[in-house]
């Protein structure tokens, strides 16, 4: 006999919410770190795999935060 759930799409919702607020507030966090790196590759002409050339500094700090994220939630 099977048993049906009938709140896991409520839960399920709930916990991505959760999990989306996560992410953006680790984002938050760890953007101006990044932004940092990056301003400071840009004005020492260091250009790594990590912060390559040709991207604007915020986009290559945005990048480099997203990157990173993703290893918290393992």
């Amino acid at each position: 006999m099977s048993t049906i759930n009938i709140h896991g799409d409520r839960d399920f919702a709930r916990r991505q919410r959760a999990d989306e607020r996560q992410y953006k507030l680790l984002l938050c966090a760890i953007y101006p770190f990044f932004l940092m790196l990056a301003v400071a590759a840009r004005v020492t002409r260091h250009a790594s795999p990590v912060f390559p050339a040709g991207r604007s500094v915020f986009a290559q700090a945005h990048a480099a935060a997203a990157t990173c994220i993703p290893f918290v939630f393992r």
